[in-house]
C-alpha cells in the first residue's frame, strides 16, 4: 500500500460507512487502506472528534534550544 496522504473527507467517509454497518474489509478494499489505518482513524476520532491530530506545537527548528542545552 505504501505511504500516501489521504484527505480528511475520505477518512470521515470511511468512518461513516463503518457506522452504518459496512464490513471493515469492504471499506478497506474500497478505499485502498489497511485495517490498522481505519482503526487508527477511529481512535483519533473518538479521542479528538476529528480524524487527524492537530499539528504538534513542538515543530520547527530546535537549533536555538539545542545550542543553549549543549555545552
Amino acid at each position: 500500500m505504501g505511504n500516501r496522504s489521504i484527505s480528511n473527507d475520505i477518512k470521515e467517509c470511511a468512518l461513516r460507512l463503518w457506522e452504518i454497518s459496512w464490513m471493515v474489509d469492504d471499506i478497506c478494499f474500497a478505499f485502498g487502506v489497511s485495517r490498522s489505518s481505519l482503526y487508527r482513524w477511529e481512535a483519533i476520532f473518538n479521542e479528538l472528534g476529528m480524524v487527524t491530530r492537530p499539528p504538534s506545537p513542538l515543530r520547527g527548528p530546535t537549533r536555538i534550544l539545542t545550542r543553549c542545552l549543549l555545552p
